[in-house]
């Protein structure tokens, strides 16, 4: 985007007028010749008129450069420059600069591999480019160093301490801030300044994310500064990065092993990575290679080994290192408790190995083949003597049951129905499910909570399949709705007078409900109207559906992590765990950083007085000052969009500058920043009318000189 061209002295273009007067001096002062015929030099009359053509040719050019020269002349003297209204740098206006500097992560990406150089060293050379060009700023011109980091900044006159930030900017200070905060402090230093000219310059590594918190029409109300939008990288690196790592969003059962969903993303790369996990210099699991093409990205699932139960954390890190290294890591923190209990409730004790259903439902909950360490559950099946002797005991002090998985026609007390609405309401889920044998099924005490009559069992005559009204909250579910929704459904219950506050969970594909369900507290009631026995569904044939939404009430029971939790750097966090009670310091531990002194925050009543720690990424432990073990692990990761290199072009500013005029530009080639040499500059107009004045000059003097002796303009015509 160019600047428009203008003069400083308008007033002495009258200036040019003076081209005229070479032209009336020789057309007004020239000598008139008289006519004398000389019949003995009629022979020669040719070659005179000849040479004269020629030497008033020569004429004629002389007369166009020496007024040429006098109009130039006064161009220079009118002072053209090309900076736009508001402001200029050629030494004329007094100005006030803002430099802001994009110091975050991304910035510290290498320019190749082996080298040390990177996108910030080029950022900060501009920068000290800008600064040494400062000599030819007027009097009274005054600078400002803002950088993402700070985001502060004062104007100055003193340009060496300027130079001296710039080249210890970011040096110790590692952040993922983006420019937004930068910015806003630099509109508010321009909008202070009473010069009359005002620049900004914006200094980046070229990535598009950057701007990501950078509100719309940030100069509005500035539209007389002269603004200049530099990236340090025309293209992004090549770049590796560890997009996502993900643990179990709920409390995971001790006993087994962690599954941990990590993606990796490539930009302009194509190569085989590995995945690693570690516990401080413990490698825990290495998964690869796995093949990666450019542009694309690869999702791998690892399987971290048991631990006790509490909080626990991992390190999550992509292979080979790449130029940008600080989006290979990522930290996880996840939650261990005991194994779920589920309960498998039937009518009669016998009928646990003899009705189909029910015999489906027991492999799916905890399979025969599975050693008992290896079970997600831990399974118990219980008749209406059982579940009341059990019900008993766990108000002795025993965990309430996870799953409560009921089959109809069991007759429960009045003490057990109310004892299961308390498990209901800490958090665990009753499940209601046809079995194989009922002609009749019902749930008395129960279904009523769900619906005024009792269920209709119906067989169709068409096939049907069911589908569930909320969409999936993670991919394990997306899964099992899926093979849900491909089995077959043959027979199904039809529940007459649904109540109000039960609500449908999925449907058939030809209207009625499939399951509803009701909320208790943070626990469930809900009802399964189908059964996997295969005279009846799909459900046991395509059982992973079944398996894994069986699985997921089940640990909804359990709730989410307490004392793990997972936290942005930089970001303000005040939340209280359960496990840090009463009042007094804690101490917050880096881990894996050795060298580094821990941090204290002063808890009251649990609550934290200040802050936990979140600058860096990183492990962090608490522990209280009177516990020897920490009862409380959590994560901070760089954000994800830091690292997003998706490039920067012109066409994006408006959406942030709105109407003010930018120029944009890259800081230089890996060439320029390899060599150390500055770019060229395109002369400045009266750079280039000073030259032009000098080439007239040089032709007037060439043109000047007579070659040869021909008649002048006094000498007589020979006709």
């Amino acid at each position: 985007m160019s600047a428009p061209f203008s003069f400083l002295q308008p007033a002495l273009l009258w200036g040019l007028s003076a081209a005229l007067f070479p032209i009336l001096i020789h057309y007004l002062l020239r000598p008139r010749p008289r006519r004398v015929r000389f019949p003995a030099l009629a022979l020669l009359r040719g070659a005179i008129v000849d040479g004269r053509r020629a030497h008033r040719v020569r004429h004629v050019v002389l007369l166009l450069v020496r007024a040429s020269g006098l109009g130039v002349a006064a161009l220079l003297l009118a002072g053209p420059t090309c900076a736009p209204v508001g402001g200029t740098t050629d030494g004329d206006v007094a100005t006030a600069t803002v430099l802001v500097l994009d110091d975050s992560l991304s910035t510290r990406a290498r320019l190749r591999f082996g080298q040390p150089e990177t996108l910030l060293d080029v950022q900060r050379r501009y920068v000290a480019d800008r600064l040494a060009e400062a000599h030819r700023a007027a009097r009274g011109s005054e600078w400002a160093l803002v950088t993402a980091g700070a985001a502060t900044g004062s104007w100055t006159a003193d340009l060496e301490s300027l130079r001296q930030r710039v080249a210890s900017a970011a040096d110790d200070r590692l952040h993922a801030r983006p420019l937004g905060a930068a910015l806003d402090a630099a509109v508010r230093l321009l909008r202070t300044t009473r010069l009359p000219a005002r620049q900004l310059v914006i200094v980046s590594d070229g990535a598009a994310s950057a701007w990501r918190d950078v509100p719309p029409g940030l100069l509005a109300g500035l539209e007389g500064t002269r603004v200049t939008v530099a990236c340090a990288a025309e293209t992004p690196p090549l770049n590796l990065t560890l997009a996502a790592a993900a643990g179990p969003d709920l409390v995971h059962a001790a006993a087994l092993p962690t599954p941990i969903r990590v993606t990796v993303r490539s930009v302009g790369v194509a190569t085989d990575v590995w995945v690693v996990a570690r516990d401080g210099e413990t490698v825990l699991q290495r998964v690869g290679p796995l093949p990666l093409a450019a542009g694309a990205a690869v999702s791998t699932d690892l399987l971290l080994p048991p631990g006790p139960p509490g909080p626990r954390s991992a390190t999550i890190s992509v292979e080979p290192a790449d130029l940008l290294p600080f989006d290979q890591e990522r930290h996880v923190a996840w939650e261990t408790g005991p194994r779920p209990a589920a309960w498998l409730v039937v009518a009669d004790a016998t009928e646990a190995d003899r009705d189909v259903a029910a015999v489906v439902f027991r492999n799916l909950l905890a399979p025969d083949l599975l050693p008992p360490e290896q079970q997600r559950l831990s399974l118990r099946v219980l008749d209406p003597t059982g579940l009341a002797a059990a019900l008993s005991t766990r108000r002795g002090g025993d965990p309430a049951p996870a799953l409560v998985l009921m089959l109809p026609n069991v007759s429960v007390s009045v003490e057990g129905l109310d004892a299961l609405r308390r498990c209901m309401e800490t958090g665990g889920c009753v499940l209601l499910a046809p079995d194989s044998l009922s002609l009749a099924p019902d749930w008395p005490g129960l279904r009523a909570l769900l619906s005024e009559n009792p269920p209709e069992r119906e067989t169709l005559a068409t096939d049907v399949t069911l589908r569930f009204e909320t969409p999936p909250t993670d991919e394990t579910l997306t899964l099992a709705y899926a093979e849900l929704g491909r089995a077959v459904v043959r027979q199904r219950l039809r529940l007459p007078g649904l109540l109000g506050p039960a609500t449908v969970v999925a449907r058939y594909s030809d209207g009625p409900p499939a399951v509803v369900a009701r909320r208790f507290g943070t626990g469930t009631l809900a009802l399964l109207t189908t059964t996997p026995d295969p005279s009846w569904s799909e459900l046991g044939i395509r059982a992973a559906g079944l398996l894994t939404w069986l699985h997921r009430l089940a640990d909804a029971a359990l709730g989410a992590p307490s004392a793990a939790a997972q936290f942005s750097a930089g970001e303000t966090v005040t939340r209280p765990f359960p496990a840090l009670t009463g009042t007094g310091p804690a101490e917050v531990r880096a881990l894996g950083a050795a060298g580094q002194p821990a941090a204290w925050v002063r808890l009251r009543d649990g609550q934290p007085g200040s802050p936990w720690p979140t600058v860096s990424a990183g492990r962090y432990a608490v522990r209280l000052a009177d516990q020897p073990l920490s009862p409380v692990e959590y994560v901070v990761n760089w954000p994800a969009e830091e690292f997003d290199l998706t490039p920067l072009t012109a066409a994006d500013l408006p959406r942030w500058l709105g109407e003010v005029r930018a120029s944009f530009a890259y800081c230089g080639s890996l060439e320029r920043s390899a060599a150390g040499r500055g770019p060229w500059h395109r002369p400045s107009p009266a750079q280039a009318l000073g030259a032009a004045v000098a080439v007239l000059f040089l032709l007037e003097t060439v043109l000047s000189v007579r070659r040869g002796r021909m008649p002048s303009g006094s000498a007589a015509t020979t006709v």
